[in-house]
């Protein structure tokens, strides 16, 4: 199965134009290369008439024309070649190839070939759009998640124990959608917090080996360390205080 049809088996249209999803319905019907000649004869009837042109082809005009589309355009289908002369015919997409009353090879294949380029293109967009869409998804199931780590946090009494490896990520994702605000908290609180911090970075970095950093990887780890250690406090406080907690549940309820 196909890229394209297995797009257009699925259920995303929202977002997709009307001529992208005339080219997806399209390349679900047969190839060109599965018609028996009889069938490839019928076929060509819409985009002659469609063209304007008054006269069919002869029989062995016919015989031509199938040998150069089965051999050189035969993994398209029958829906996306007579789309191909419909947006010809429209001029809409590319400018128009003159037919000068002549369903002749090189008409036919000029035609093909933009339509071509115009599929390509227009497949692109519409993963595009499907990728941009997913990533929506994602971000949903994302915040859902983060939603359910909050809940889980205030029914766990011994919550704090993990605090230091999992409150950095929340926090940093809290703050990052804009969950949180620094006007939830109190500059006084905030600076009660640090000086906090601050005091404990001692006992903190005596788990470290000083002997394994230089002066500047010291000096970085420490000052992560106590950015890391703050959001650790203030998402203590998200947890035990119901009414910061209540207001950040609501944040995020909005966008689920």
């Amino acid at each position: 199965m196909t890229r394209s049809v297995e797009l257009a088996g699925k259920t995303y249209t929202n977002g997709l134009t009307k001529s992208e999803q005339s080219l997806l319905q399209a390349q679900t019907t047969v190839r060109i290369n599965a018609l028996s000649p009889q069938q490839f004869k019928m076929s060509m009837v819409k985009p002659i008439t469609i063209s304007g042109i008054k006269q069919l082809p002869s029989q062995e005009e016919f015989t031509i024309l199938s040998q150069l589309i089965v051999e050189k355009y035969g993994n398209i289908t029958l829906g996306e070649m007579q789309l191909a002369f419909d947006l010809n015919a429209l001029g809409t997409e590319w400018t128009r190839i003159e037919h000068y009353n002549m369903f002749s090879v090189q008409y036919v294949s000029d035609v093909l070939t933009r339509y071509i380029e115009y599929s390509r293109k227009t497949m692109q967009d519409i993963s595009k759009k499907e990728e941009r869409k997913q990533m929506l998804v994602e971000e949903r199931v994302n915040i859902q998640a983060l939603h359910d780590m909050l809940i889980a946090d205030q029914q766990d009494a011994f919550f704090e124990k993990k605090l230091r490896y999992t409150a950095p990520l929340i926090m940093q994702s809290l703050i990052k959608r804009g969950y949180f605000k620094d006007e939830y908290i109190s500059d006084e609180w905030l600076s009660d917090v640090k000086l906090k911090v601050k005091s404990n970075m001692y006992q903190v970095m005596g788990e470290w080996d000083r002997a394994k950093y230089s002066s500047d990887e010291w000096k970085s780890m420490i000052k992560t360390e106590q950015i890391n250690q703050v959001k650790c406090e203030v998402y203590k406080h998200i947890i035990k205080n119901e009414e910061l907690f209540n207001t950040i549940m609501n944040n995020i309820k909005g966008d689920l």
